[in-house]
């Protein structure tokens, strides 16, 4: 008898192993500059290593496709289409997430060039923003990509926050392995006698 729940249990490592219960699987992007940065994590906080990351604009053509580095992470140049991206990242074992993610407009001006301003014939220029030349859309810009920039962090813990919520479904499927292993236990135990 010891040698059979020996057996079931070993059966039950080999046929069910940790990984098999391991966690949801979270995607996460944002935009820096002319560079869309994404990166996947498992609901524990594990990066996805090596994970694919797919991204398609909203007729379902393929835009990019790359993997993560060893942090979860990717990086790549914004596409030229406009409006809303599908980022799909498919991760080991069959994990899968996907998300829209929508562009903003509008690049940064490169550091020390600014717009020039627009000037009509024998009119001097408009003051379309401060001293410097810069525009007010330039500023806006800059402004718009900086507070993005800082919200970044507070963005990502709740994304993983949101990945680490409990479902119905898990705890549906929890109480099922419970019953599922007090069924094999009272089956042993009747058994016995």
């Amino acid at each position: 008898m010891k040698r059979r729940m020996l057996f079931l249990l070993i059966a039950a490592v080999f046929l069910f192993p940790p990984a098999v219960f391991a966690h949801r699987v979270s995607v996460f992007a944002y935009q820096e500059g002319d560079k869309i940065n994404v990166e996947g994590f498992f609901s524990d906080g594990t990066p996805t290593k090596q994970a694919t990351i797919e991204v398609y604009d909203m007729n379902g053509k393929k835009l990019f496709a790359g993997k993560t580095n060893e942090k979860g992470t990717l990086q790549f140049e914004t596409p030229k289409a406009a409006g809303k991206l599908k980022i799909v990242l498919v991760a080991s074992m069959g994990h899968r997430a996907e998300i829209l993610f929508k562009l903003r407009g509008g690049k940064r001006a490169p550091a020390g060039k600014p717009e020039p301003a627009q000037a009509s014939a024998g009119k001097a220029p408009a003051a379309s923003g401060p001293v410097s030349g810069i525009s007010e859309k330039a500023i806006r810009t800059i402004v718009r990509e900086e507070v993005a920039r800082a919200i970044q962090p507070v963005m990502r813990a709740l994304a993983k926050q949101e990945a680490e919520k409990i479902s119905f479904s898990d705890v549906v499927g929890g109480i099922g392995w419970i019953m599922g292993l007090m069924g094999i236990w009272l089956m042993m135990k009747a058994r016995k006698k």
